[in-house]
């Protein structure tokens, strides 16, 4: 599936009838995926692994009788990264002094200007060509396609996430590097259902018994697959002349708890995210689903940006390269 647009995945903990209106209105126009916590407590929706780009709360009780000031402290404890839009019935007075930190802004549904400002400001800052969009996603199909055998496979549309939670048991990370871009490339999944795609031989391995370590070994070579179309496709004469400026490169720590399922790049800026759903063609394994996150933390230069075609036009234009 492809997209012209990029859509962010948002929590809207709301129970005013007129508010919820205006938000469904808001999510269509400004491409949002509006996601309303319904049986589950709004808590356990934030335990677990779900990637969002952002929250909009409402200041009064809810349901449970708890306000939407303090439903925010505790979300604002275990996903800091995340923004939180709280939804005001007057912005005439401040928020209480405690409260203040936890909120990336306020806004009511007389002025819905006021929260696509915030929205543009917290989601939506960071410019993606849309060349490189469809570019991984057609990459990436090619790569499962060529490791895993006999299957269909599907992708949402693009999305952005402030969430920096792990999906699954197993990760990979790989750096991408360029004149335009510095920064990783991750594929998140779980084990099992990669295991039981090896073991009904839908991959090169022949293996009806695998492991863990065979499991590695397929990620990291659709990893390696994915990484060097990119490189192929959109790193253009990278390779020339960059050598002395490596020592001046800066890096930053990447911190991963494993029992948070938590990852960090030292950023703020949110992911572009990918999630495919892979499955047998005749459903003899259970589909794997693979997300493919990618996070430009230390270079983003899309100005800079120029896919692989253009530069063989004009290596054909100077006589460097020839059809034949």
């Amino acid at each position: 599936m492809e997209s012209n647009n990029i859509v962010s995945k948002v929590l809207v903990h709301e129970s005013c009838a007129e508010a919820l209106a205006c938000l469904k209105v808001f999510c269509q126009e400004q491409h949002l995926v509006g996601l309303k916590d319904t049986k589950k407590s709004i808590m356990d929706i934030f335990h677990g692994h779900t990637d969002l780009g952002a929250g909009f709360l409402y200041e009064g009780s809810d349901i449970d009788g708890v306000s939407g000031l303090e439903v925010g402290a505790r979300i604002r404890k275990i996903r800091p990264e995340l923004p939180l839009f709280l939804r005001r019935d007057s912005l005439d007075t401040p928020l209480p002094s405690e409260y203040e930190s936890v909120f990336a802004g306020c806004y009511t549904i007389r002025d819905m200007d006021k929260l696509k400002s915030l929205v543009e400001h917290h989601l939506f800052s960071t410019y993606y060509p849309m060349p490189l969009i469809r570019g991984v996603q057609e990459l990436s199909n090619e790569a499962f396609h060529t490791t895993i055998r006999n299957v269909r496979v599907e992708c949402d549309a693009p999305y952005m996430v402030k969430d920096q939670v792990i999906y699954g048991e197993l990760f990979s990370l790989i750096p991408l590097e360029s004149h335009w871009c510095r920064g990783f490339m991750m594929l998140q999944t779980t084990e099992s259902e990669m295991m039981q795609m090896i073991a009904n031989g839908h991959t090169s391995l022949c293996n009806d018994a695998p492991s863990f370590r065979d499991v590695n070994h397929i990620l990291n070579e659709i990893t390696n697959m994915v990484w060097g179309g990119i490189k192929s496709r959109f790193f253009i004469n990278d390779d020339a002349g960059n050598e002395n400026e490596i020592g001046n490169k800066i890096h930053v720590p990447i911190l991963v708890n494993h029992g948070r399922k938590f990852i960090s790049f030292g950023t703020t800026e949110p992911h572009l995210c990918f999630r495919y759903v892979i499955q047998s063609e005749n459903d003899d394994s259970p589909p794997i689903e693979i997300y493919q996150k990618m996070i430009f933390n230390l270079s983003w230069q899309p100005e800079l940006f120029k896919e692989i075609e253009q530069a063989v036009d004009d290596m054909v234009d100077s006589g460097e390269l020839e059809f034949f």
